[in-house]
């Protein structure tokens, strides 16, 4: 516990004199030093790779390589650490979708982002496949006890997988019981929207205590009041309500937006030995739920597909890919239980791609959106 809380008062120390600002001070003066002197592992052992090449299966050759920036091999587990720079937000879909991508790759149990001030853990399933949401969200700012006790659990020999586990199933159980307590206060205050007479005497009686008996004419004094404390109740629980509906669209948003990423550039490295990547371009329709990938430029011609998804429950659930008819319509939906499984369409993909960059399949085709709110055409020669 010493050298941790050694390396928070050097965070402190730093962010005041603001030395900690781009990713390689980040690697420098906080994860680095949590790997030798927090977690007990000496750099060159071989349990730190630093700056690990990662090879991805859907990359085409003319694309480079990528390269995670820490991979930590510990005595039961494998954990990938992608730095950003303290400016960036660890909640960008697209950096949760590269830390996720290099789990995958390098088969890691976990996955940490972090911009040395917000450190997020992510864990994997036994395919190496990492949930888009952390089970654990540390900030260095406003640190707990418990919370520093956790980041001890990587320490060396890091053969306590199972306590890792253990605090991602409790998380599970909070998210849980906070649903459950949302439910609850949902009913309560439809049951406050309206108050009996009964009830209206009662509280006249906690009022006014010397009130052994309500009148007609106290109970009519009164009613401007009772109007009055239901309106201001209302309007306090509307607001509150409109701002969790704005955080619930905003997780709806980084959800489509993370799947959709993720297959889009999986296209891009199906195709990337055979097309310039710039070429290729993603476009969402209004919905928000429907986006096709097309190439952009001179020879644009239909989509090479569409991802399809619905909000289901009030949450955003990845339905699959359609590809595009003869005549240049939107095909029908192709199921598909997760983004990565678009690799088993790559024959068809880099079909449908040379198809497309040609040009239009059939002149003045129409694209419908037979999955999406909107059903507006679009001409099969938009470039977007």
């Amino acid at each position: 516990m010493k050298n941790l809380n050694a390396l928070l008062e050097q965070y402190k120390t730093l962010s005041i004199a603001k030395e900690i600002r781009d990713e390689e001070s980040v690697k420098m003066y906080l994860i680095r030093p949590m790997i030798e002197k927090v977690w007990g592992y000496d750099w060159g052992a071989g349990a730190v790779h630093y700056k690990t090449e990662v090879e991805l299966p859907q990359i085409g050759s003319k694309v480079n390589h990528s390269r995670c920036d820490f991979l930590l091999k510990t005595a039961s587990f494998d954990v990938v650490i992608e730095a950003k720079a303290a400016g960036e937000s660890v909640d960008d879909p697209k950096h949760i979708a590269e830390t996720a991508s290099y789990v995958l790759n390098l088969h890691a149990e976990i996955g940490i982002l972090t911009n040395g001030k917000v450190w997020c853990f992510f864990l994997a399933d036994d395919k190496n496949v990492m949930e888009k949401t952390p089970f654990k969200r540390i900030e260095f700012d406003k640190i707990t006890d418990d919370e520093k006790k956790f980041f001890l659990i990587l320490k060396r020999p890091g053969n306590d997988l199972e306590k890792i586990r253990a605090e991602y199933e409790e998380g599970r159980k909070k998210a849980k019981e906070q649903e459950l307590l949302e439910k609850i206060e949902n009913i309560i205050i439809e049951k406050r929207k309206t108050i009996s007479i009964e009830a209206k005497k009662e509280i006249i009686k906690i009022v006014e205590p010397d009130c052994t008996q309500v009148s007609a004419q106290k109970l009519a004094y009164y009613e401007n009041f009772f109007g009055a404390a239901l309106m201001g109740i209302a309007e306090r629980e509307k607001n509150k309500y409109r701002k969790e509906v704005e955080e619930e669209m905003s997780r709806y948003v980084n959800r489509i937006e993370t799947e959709e990423l993720a297959i889009f550039n999986m296209v891009l490295g199906l195709l990337a030995d055979e097309y310039d990547t710039s070429l290729i371009k993603m476009s969402d329709f209004d919905s928000g739920i429907l986006a096709k990938i097309h190439f952009n430029g001179p020879n644009s011609g239909q989509p090479i597909l569409w991802i399809s998804g619905k909000i289901v429950n009030n949450k955003y659930r990845f339905d699959g890919v359609c590809f595009p008819l003869p005549n240049g319509r939107q095909g029908e939906l192709i199921p598909l239980l997760n983004p990565t499984d678009i690799l088993n369409l790559r024959n068809k993909i880099r079909e449908e791609a040379r198809i497309s960059f040609v040009g239009p399949r059939f002149k003045n085709a129409k694209i419908t959106e037979s999955n999406s709110v909107s059903s507006e055409p679009e001409s099969a020669t938009e470039t977007n």
